[in-house]
């Protein structure tokens, strides 16, 4: 069922993108669901990481990248060998291309469902920069029941977690010897432990690995009772 309120949205988003550059492999491609490749206009290089759209052929929805293996594509010449080897390269930046791959997120519906692509995304489709607010709508939570548990800081995004899916179906963290296991499982127990409605938490800490947790908390309630808004701010972002 189409949101109206979201139609609308989407419909703001893509009038008013900046185009920076159209999907296109001048050695020739496949133009898959997963990933295209996508050469970018001079002038708007864009970051590695940063987010894109195209609006899609069959639907007119807007499918959504993220950008990834951002670098520059140059023809050789021999002469540029010769006069490198020589020790006086000559440059020529206006035969340099800036290229990048596009790693799908997912095609946004006017119900607002982020969904794969049920069809392929043609070659020279013009490519746009995500607006602030299609970023935040693709990779936060809508529901205000989320914590935020740090950023990325390539892009100064939050990175924020939903908490109904955790309290119904679990979590597991995996990784080797200290990579951040327990670092990261403290801050998502302390942040869940604070957040509106809290959740609860039983601990079984044969190491005493988790004794911060109460330490943390308490300081932070006692903080909110004085109001130190610095504090809290710092703490929980």
């Amino acid at each position: 069922m189409v949101d109206e309120n979201i139609k609308n949205e989407l419909e703001e988003w893509m009038k008013n993108a900046e185009k920076v550059g159209n999907v296109y492999n001048v050695r020739g491609s496949r133009y898959s669901l997963n990933e295209v490749p996508i050469t970018i206009e001079k002038g708007k290089e864009i970051p590695n990481w940063s987010y894109v759209f195209v609006k899609h052929w069959k639907t007119r929805n807007p499918v959504v990248f993220q950008i990834i293996d951002v670098y520059f594509d140059q023809h050789g010449a021999e002469y540029q060998d010769v006069s490198i080897s020589m020790g006086s390269p000559i440059k020529d930046p206006s035969m340099r291309k800036y290229k990048c791959r596009g790693l799908i997120v997912g095609e946004i519906e006017e119900n607002g469902d982020i969904i794969p692509p049920r069809y392929p995304i043609e070659p020279e489709a013009d490519v746009y920069l995500c607006p602030d607010d299609m970023v935040e709508f693709v990779t936060q939570p809508l529901d205000e029941w989320s914590i935020r548990i740090g950023e990325i800081p390539e892009l100064g995004i939050p990175v924020k977690i939903h908490l109904e899916p955790l309290v119904r179906q679990g979590l597991l963290i995996t990784g080797a010897q200290g990579t951040g296991k327990t670092t990261a499982l403290i801050t998502l127990i302390i942040r869940a432990a604070l957040a509106n409605p809290p959740l609860r938490f039983l601990i079984l800490d044969w190491t005493g690995e988790f004794r911060s947790i109460e330490v943390t908390v308490n300081t932070i309630k006692k903080k909110l009772e004085e109001d130190n808004k610095e504090y809290i701010s710092k703490v929980l972002g």
